[in-house]
């Protein structure tokens, strides 16, 4: 919107472009342009814009005036602006003169950006426009907001008026004055909602909930919860009511679900930094806000952490360079553990008629058949409302504890239902086939003879499968396979005698190993008395452990096997000595065997890669573990020693290639600036192969010639490993709230329950699909997620680490591991210190016991801090290395534009000017090939004239050169 004599460039363009970009379009008010105010109307909501802005065509300048008091300056930082910005041309200081500043195009992407992109919210909330208003404001609840002494503060009072759109509310503020003995209708302290109650929390050791909104607050009250919040909006958020919560352990954001609610984490994050213990950022499972969270019946344990915000929720980023824009951004968030409530171990799928096919180990099950839902029996017990889930972020998995002991009872509460369900399937099937018998006696005798072949088809593919499975070894299967081998056994076991046979095997495993008792009569399943739950689930985490370890063996072994320098007699003692690691796959017992490989002259490559298996598929470190143990074998330790990546970095960054042209084409279509795009692009492109770099250069030229054509992906059937991960994540979330509505309904069929697995079911199959189909993965890649499922199916939801072996991916974890170090040294160091200063008074003893200690964990943290610059600038140089090779790959060897083209190469990359002077000189060593080298001069040949030694001698002496016009050199 133009403004009067406005200029088309400057301060008018410049501010309007911003502010439309954060509160949107304006609206004319005489000469001046109304807007909402970035500052306290930036939530989306229906307001009277309170920003007026203005051009002063005389002074060259734009004014802006916030008509509730907001400051210039909290304006213009609200949407990435300062003061200056205000002017046409402003004062560069120190120059003496004027000239227009060069701003960057692009805003860099903050965490709430980033969160606001991966899960597909809008950057901006949109405006409601809810037509002419139908009644008058009127209040409905007032908010009082008490000091921690407990005198009032103030109040929020909570007004609604109908509009044609529907109904709307507002928030005002007033404040008590003791002198006046009465209100005064502007704002107080800034201080929390229900602060008393949260002094007391932290003093405690309680979870703090920190919600958006009074409603929020008061209804997790009313939950068991202790939350709180502030005045004003989700932008009114500062640091002085983060001083408030100074001490709590756990402080826990309830982000709502739009970007205002992304960006108040975002900034609430910063502001808590150094006062609490740790910051976690959780949203709504079901709906915006918290309220409908609970409304829903949703507990505490379903919220779900934000990727991007959230600290302990992993995810992947590109890996770090030293130079250009990335070494400007903020490092990637802290990689850790998802949100753990604890919970019971995940199950999943519908269960359906047996599928005449051989079952995959995990081929997710098609849709079920619908039953109706039944309502919960009176007095069950539901979903936990307490900050108690939150509590027990690190209780052991065989611990003690009442919850854990649930967590026991509930694994096999469900695995009860399943086998339930399974029998009640095998029956309904029965009675299908008994009552179509009946049916066939009014058919032809050839629809007959054809049902009849059918049948006998369906009974040899069961018996066929149950055969397999026994072959396998029972110990072998999931629980799922278990269960839909039941109910094959039992839909046949009348017309088969193997089904027959089956079943009753079936039922004896099932019960020695999950302690079930099958009434096949019946159909009725129970817990067995006398079985140890926590036991049984104790067996089926080893039984998974020892599955990996086994995986891990093969590939050790192939790996050996293929090392033609080593004796057969060498390899088979070689091969015992991995059956011992699998057998006690201890780091010790580790340690041995890369003892035995290296004094059996194994390569230090195959070494290092039997290592990496080792740590990264036989006995991986889990999500959250902060044991630092520096002689444990680190994964990405091992995979950083690698002469080369296991997987291509090119092969990795095809769906990323892809999916930036997409983010290409699409800013093409609507104007928008390509500069950020392209740069990215052009940080992927340069790992790919040269005929790939092409072909990605090629396609990004058609996309810029007709941005509106259609084009289909370049590499499809590669698979993403970003989408990938949060379908592991997602399934080893969901999995376990599946299983627990169907426990807490005591109804496999519950409707709750049921709609849960479908979307399990959805992940599960998006893995089978990426580990069976897609490409780019490498084969331990493969199957540390087919363990992963196995784990999952076993009880244990907490995941690898490490899901993926790609450089980019194990860069993240590196990285966030160093980062987790310094935090870690540096808590540890403050608790030192506190026990210290509990001590009692400041004598001079203690003060020298503070100053040493301080010296020591500063020593301590600033060493962490390096290790994680160094981690950092570790996989730079890999990243660079992959394409320097590419580059030079690109040209024939002692060409002239080949240093020319890998300059060119390394400068697209983001490498600065000294950096690529650098990589171009250190390549330059080996640019020609050994076969190009000259030939060296035959043995007996002399190469120099009689007396050139004398002569050298005597020029050095004298300073003058030997260069060929040197006067002296006799030529």
């Amino acid at each position: 919107m133009a403004a009067p004599n406005s200029p088309d460039q400057g301060s008018w363009a410049r501010v309007t472009a911003a502010l439309e970009q954060v509160v949107g379009f304006g609206r004319p008010a005489g000469t001046w342009t109304k807007y909402c105010c970035p500052v306290h109307e930036s939530d989306g909501g229906h307001h009277n814009p309170s920003l007026s802005v203005k051009y002063l065509a005389d002074a060259k300048r734009t004014k802006v005036v916030c008509q509730v008091g907001c400051d210039d300056e909290q304006v213009l930082d609200a949407i990435g602006l300062t003061v200056r910005d205000l002017y046409d041309t402003p004062i560069q200081r120190g120059t003496g003169r004027s000239r227009p500043v060069q701003r960057p195009s692009v805003r860099p992407e903050s965490r709430s950006d980033r969160a606001l992109r991966a899960a597909g919210i809008p950057a901006k909330k949109a405006k409601r426009n809810l037509g002419q208003q139908l009644s008058p404001w009127k209040p409905t609840t007032t908010y009082t907001y008490v000091r921690a002494d407990g005198t009032v503060a103030g109040e929020v009072i909570r007004k609604e008026a109908d509009f044609e759109g529907g109904r709307d509310k507002a928030f005002s503020q007033r404040a008590w004055s003791p002198a006046r003995n009465g209100w005064e209708h502007h704002g107080f302290d800034k201080i929390p909602f229900q602060l008393p109650q949260v002094r007391e929390a932290i003093e405690a050791g309680k979870t703090i909930y920190l919600v958006e909104g009074e409603k929020d607050a008061i209804n997790a009250a009313n939950a068991g919860l202790v939350a709180t919040t502030n005045a004003g909006g989700a932008s009114a958020w500062t640091a002085e009511h983060a001083e408030h919560l100074h001490g709590a352990s756990t402080v826990v954001i309830v982000a709502d679900a739009d970007a205002p609610g992304y960006h108040r984490a975002d900034r609430v994050m910063d502001t808590l930094s150094g006062l609490v213990g740790r910051v976690r950022v959780v949203q709504a499972a079901t709906g915006k806000d918290l309220t409908d969270h609970l409304e829903a019946g949703r507990g505490v344990a379903d919220l779900v952490p934000i990727p991007h915000l959230d600290p302990y929720t992993r995810v992947l980023a590109s890996v770090p360079t030293t130079s250009g824009r990335a070494a400007r951004e903020p490092a990637p968030p802290v990689v850790t553990a998802p949100l753990e409530f604890p919970s019971p171990p995940p199950e999943f799928f519908e269960p359906v008629p047996p599928d005449p096919g051989p079952p995959l180990d995990f081929e997710p099950p098609p849709e079920p058949e619908t039953h109706s839902a039944a309502p919960p029996p009176e007095g069950e017990p539901t979903m936990p409302r307490s900050e108690s889930m939150l509590d027990h972020f690190d209780t052991p998995m065989f611990g003690h504890s009442d919850e854990v002991d649930h967590m026991h009872r509930e694994w096999s509460s469900f695995s009860k239902l399943l086998m339930q369900q399974m029998l009640l399937l095998a029956s309904k099937i029965v009675a299908q086939r008994q009552a179509a018998q009946q049916r066939r006696q009014e058919v032809s005798e050839a629809e007959r003879v054809a049902d009849e072949h059918r049948l006998a088809a369906e009974k040899s593919a069961v018996e066929t499968r149950l055969r397999k499975l026994r072959e396998a070894d029972y110990d072998n299967a999931s629980r799922t396979e278990l269960a839909f081998a039941l109910a094959d056994a039992g839909t046949w076991a009348e017309a088969s005698g193997v089904a027959e046979s089956e079943r009753e095997y079936l039922t004896a495993h099932i019960n020695r190993r999950f302690g079930l008792a099958i009434n096949t009569a019946n159909g009725e399943v129970h817990i067995d008395k006398d079985a140890t739950l926590a036991e049984l689930m104790a067996t089926e985490q080893n039984r998974a452990k020892a599955t990996r370890a086994r995986k891990t063996q093969d590939h050790m072994i192939a790996l050996v096997a293929a090392e033609a320098d080593i004796e057969e007699s060498a390899k088979a003692e070689l091969y015992a000595a991995i059956e011992s690691w699998r057998a006690n796959p201890h780091p010790d017992q580790l340690k041995e065997l890369n003892r035995q490989l290296k004094e059996k002259k194994a390569p230090e490559q195959t070494r290092t890669r039997i290592r990496f298996a080792a740590a990264y598929l036989g006995t991986p470190a889990v999500i959250g573990d902060e044991e630092f143990d520096p002689t444990a074998i680190s994964a990405a330790q091992e995979q950083s020693s690698l002469s080369t990546p296991l997987v291509d970095p090119g092969e990795e960054a095809k769906p990323r290639i892809d999916r930036l042209l997409e983010t290409y084409q699409e800013q093409l279509r609507v104007g928008a600036p390509t500069k950020q795009v392209l740069e990215d692009l052009a940080r992927e492109v340069a790992v790919l192969t040269p005929d790939d770099q092409d072909a990605a250069r090629a396609r990004g030229k058609a996309v810029r010639a007709n941005p509106a054509g259609l084009y289909p992906r370049m590499w499809p059937s590669h698979v993403d490993r970003d989408e990938l991960g949060e379908h592991i994540h997602a399934y080893a979330k969901l999995a376990p709230a599946a299983e627990r509505a169907a426990v807490a309904a005591d109804d496999f069929s519950d409707a709750d329950a049921t709609e849960l697995r479908k979307q399990v079911a959805k992940h599960r199959t998006a893995i089978k699909e990426a580990v069976t189909n897609g490409e780019g993965l490498h084969e331990l890649e493969k199957a540390q997620i087919k363990a992963v499922l196995r784990d999952i199916d076993a009880g244990k939801t907490q995941l690898p680490e490490q899901l993926f072996a790609d450089d980019r991916s194990v860069a993240v974890v590196d990285i966030a591991r160093s980062q987790r170090l310094a935090h870690t040294t540096g808590r540890a160091g403050r608790r030192d210190l506190e026990k210290i200063l509990e001590t009692g008074g400041v004598s001079d003893e203690v003060r020298a016991q503070v100053t040493d200690h301080l010296d020591r964990t500063t020593g301590s943290v600033e060493a962490a801090h390096r290790q994680g610059a160094e981690t950092t600038a570790k996989w730079a140089q890999r990243w660079e290395a992959v394409v320097i090779a590419r580059a030079a790959d690109a040209v024939d060897y002692d060409s002239p534009a080949r240093q020319q083209k890998l300059a060119d190469k390394l400068r697209v990359a983001g490498l600065d000017e000294d950096q690529i002077a650098e990589r171009v000189a250190a390549n330059a060593s080996f640019a020609t090939p050994p076969s190009a080298a000259a030939a060296p001069p035959k043995r007996g040949t002399r190469t120099t004239s009689p007396g050139d030694g004398m002569r050298y001698g005597h020029n050095r002496n004298n300073g003058k050169g030997r260069g060929k016009g040197d006067p002296d050199q006799g030529r």
